[in-house]
């Protein structure tokens, strides 16, 4: 019994798991762009800067998240 032990624990040993590539987006792995993509609708809601004529307003995702867009996703998932 403790050499099947031994045996399981150098199969377990000698396993090695393939890593396989993740899923991107021009660059941007995809759960950063789904990530980036909650944020901005819910930065939409949020109002920054009020018109001063009234009628709206500029969200913070238009004043903010859009700006830093390229920074966050890279210059290529940005973009799109």
């Amino acid at each position: 019994m403790a050499e099947e032990r031994d045996l399981t624990q150098e199969q377990e040993e000698e396993h090695e798991f393939a890593r396989t590539p993740m899923s991107s987006i021009l660059g941007a792995p995809l759960s950063w762009v789904a990530l980036f993509g909650a944020l901005t609708g819910v930065g939409s809601l949020i109002p920054v800067l009020m018109y001063p004529a009234g009628g709206g307003y500029a969200s913070l995702s238009t004043t903010v998240l859009f700006g830093v867009t390229g920074l966050l996703l890279g210059p290529w998932a940005g973009f799109v």
